[in-house]
């Protein structure tokens, strides 16, 4: 916890609830083959107000809202660059919920340039291909 209050003093913000209590109950995870970044790994984007969280591991991630500017909790997919971000769940605990869904039906989650190339649904299908 004590970690979690020097990164909000250090970057003048309060991370949403449903991200402090992941962080509390692991600073760092893969789950299900996904990585979640630890509190030291996350980098905060001051301009757009969101955090990301979650690395596709090809300079992609998945960011949290921090503030209400930005709909404070909306998970947003982001392509390479804070230029390219695109609200995927208005939750991280339904985020979450989702891609373990996904996982255990598909045996993966699908990165948005899968579905390019397949004809599924999946909770990044929503994503306009040309962005990413």
């Amino acid at each position: 916890m004590k970690a979690i209050n020097n990164f909000e003093s250090k970057e003048g913000i309060e991370l949403p609830t449903e991200l402090k209590e992941l962080l509390i109950f692991s600073d760092g995870l893969v789950l299900f083959g996904q990585q979640i970044l630890s509190l030291d790994e996350m980098e905060y984007f001051a301009s757009e107000k969101i955090i990301n969280f979650h690395a596709w591991g090809n300079g992609d991630f998945d960011c949290i809202a921090v503030s209400q500017i930005t709909k404070e909790n909306t998970v947003y997919f982001m392509s390479h660059s804070v230029d390219y971000l695109t609200p995927i769940h208005s939750s991280l605990f339904g985020w979450t919920k989702d891609v373990i869904n996904e996982i255990q039906q598909k045996g993966t989650l699908l990165h948005p340039c899968d579905f390019a190339e397949r004809n599924e649904e999946g909770i990044y299908k929503s994503i306009i291909q040309k962005e990413v």
